[in-house]
């Protein structure tokens, strides 16, 4: 009798285990002025297309659309979708109609510098990864962010960002993962 409880109990954690993300919202807004550390190296600055120093604010990247992965170092998943998201990082860069529109970052929640910059070479990644100790990608949401998620903006006329999609779970597969960007992009 024990079991067929938990069983029952299972079910229904996995059948309302999507509706808290149904609900999940980021303010594109908070998004698009919160501030980053201006990266150290040369070749992220010019990625982003950031020539100042101190910090900058993720609508100061210069791209049609910004691919925003939310990840921590501790995170399994994260650590586990790595390869996938640094495949999609590769198909972008290798076509030069989507390079010059797509750029990504990554913000490590709760990540010290010193853990960004361990994931960043476990996991060979190369765009640009972001601290944030203070959780500020956090606060922006209607709930907590879990890791990884992965937030797609757009720029629109008024250069001011909107948000295309959030994907909440590993990206899995990086061709179909960008597929998926890019039709919302083509949509809207």
């Amino acid at each position: 009798m024990a079991r067929i409880h938990v069983c029952i109990g299972l079910l229904v954690c996995f059948l309302f285990a999507g509706t808290a993300s149904d609900a999940f919202s980021v303010d594109s807004a908070a998004l698009a002025i919160l501030e980053l550390p201006v990266p150290k190296s040369p070749d992220a600055r010019k990625y982003l297309g950031i020539s100042k120093s101190g910090n900058f604010r993720v609508s100061e990247i210069t791209s049609e659309v910004v691919i925003v992965e939310v990840f921590s170092m501790y995170c399994p998943y994260c650590q586990a979708d790595a390869l996938n998201v640094n495949e999609l990082y590769k198909l972008i860069e290798s076509d030069p109609a989507l390079k010059r529109r797509i750029r990504m970052i990554g913000i490590g929640t709760g990540n010290t510098p010193f853990e960004v910059e361990v994931f960043r070479k476990k996991y060979d990644v190369k765009f640009p990864l972001f601290p944030d100790e203070g959780f500020s990608v956090q606060k922006i949401s209607s709930e907590p962010i879990r890791t990884p998620t992965f937030i797609t903006l757009r720029r629109k006329a008024d250069k001011s960002f909107t948000i295309l999609d959030t994907h909440i779970g590993e990206t899995k597969e990086a061709g179909a993962f960008l597929k998926k960007i890019l039709d919302g992009v083509n949509r809207k």
